[in-house]
């Protein structure tokens, strides 16, 4: 008897909650608004994000990766996305506000990384497509250098692979990496 009128007395608040007040809700969504949210490859929202609607300067992403996208329904629109060390990224949408545009933005470690799991899996076109984009962002980096090295070994490509050997001959560290990798260009020629 003690358990049946315990359950009732918890039963009875959570009915009482569910009552209506009586007040009608409040759209929050516009028809002249958009949503997206920028991200890196890394899933994190990317803040400071400069934006251009169809070319022009349309404001910045929040600390939360958020930009309301202001615009007519059913039109359609590019936007462009920059921000310093990462890559630039633009897309062509149709406005409808109620969906929300979700973009992918990444920097050169994450590319790096990237091309890093795609040689890991005998991917290396992905991983030559990854290290490049990582270099153009970052182009005097050793570690990507000798990686595009590395890919374009893999891909038979032993001369294109022995010039970026060559440009980093000087770098501290990677000799005996760079002597092993020209031996094994060499042997394969």
């Amino acid at each position: 008897m003690k358990k049946i009128f315990f359950g009732m007395l918890l039963l009875v608040p959570v009915l009482a909650g569910c009552t209506t007040t009586g007040k009608s809700v409040k759209r929050i969504d516009k028809e002249d608004a958009m949503y997206s949210m920028i991200y890196d490859y890394d899933n994190n929202p990317v803040q400071e994000v400069k934006v251009y609607l169809n070319g022009n300067y349309a404001g910045e992403s929040d600390v939360q990766g958020r930009f309301l996208m202001k615009g007519t329904p059913d039109t359609d629109f590019s936007v462009s996305l920059e921000k310093p060390a990462y890559e630039p990224l633009s897309a062509s949408l149709h406005f409808d506000p109620l969906e929300v545009a979700y973009f992918k933005m990444g920097n050169a470690e994450q590319f790096r990384k990237l091309a890093e799991d795609s040689l890991s899996v005998h991917e290396d076109k992905d991983a030559l497509d990854y290290c490049l984009r990582a270099e153009k962002l970052e182009n005097k980096r050793q570690d990507i250098q000798y990686l595009k090295a590395v890919i374009l070994n893999q891909l038979g490509r032993y001369d294109e692979s022995d010039a970026v050997l060559e440009t980093m001959s000087s770098a501290a560290g990677y000799t005996p990496y760079i002597t092993s990798l020209k031996a094994k260009n060499e042997n394969r020629k």
